[in-house]
Order: C-alpha cells, then sequence, then structure tokens
C-alpha cells in the first residue's frame, strides 16, 4: 500500500483507530517493539507535581529539560 493510499484512508478511521495508529507509527520511529510500555519513574512524576504546583518557579531552558528527562528514561 503506498503512502499516498494509507493517507486518503485515515479519515476514514475512528478516533481510538488514530490513537493506536499514532503510538504505532511512534513506537516505530523511536525503534521500539510493539506494546512497549514506559512507566514514570518516581523522580519524574515528583517533577511533574512540582511544576504543575508553581510553574514560574521552574523556569529552565530546554537544552536542560532534556538533559533531566533523558537522566528519567531507559532504553
Amino acid at each position: 500500500m503506498s503512502l499516498s493510499e494509507i493517507l486518503s484512508e485515515l479519515p476514514k478511521l475512528q478516533a481510538d483507530e488514530l490513537e493506536t495508529l499514532l503510538s504505532r507509527a511512534l513506537e516505530l520511529q523511536r525503534g521500539l517493539q510493539p506494546g512497549t510500555v514506559f512507566v514514570a519513574s518516581p523522580e519524574l512524576l515528583q517533577a511533574i507535581e512540582e511544576a504543575e504546583a508553581d510553574p514560574e518557579e521552574h523556569d529552565i531552558d530546554i537544552s536542560e529539560a532534556e538533559r533531566i528527562v533523558k537522566s528519567w528514561s531507559t532504553k
């Protein structure tokens, strides 16, 4: 099936089907096996809670954010 054929079929999909398609496409892009599940670490959950509590207090640049996120994720 060609890309144009796939794209022409997308509008026919239900919302849950599109979500599944998007998830699988992201898995493929990241080189993950189907059904790979990420579990947020306690540190990540705490950081999210702190940032939501006072977003202005945690103002950092994108490179610092990427460094922090990489330290929490494993492959």
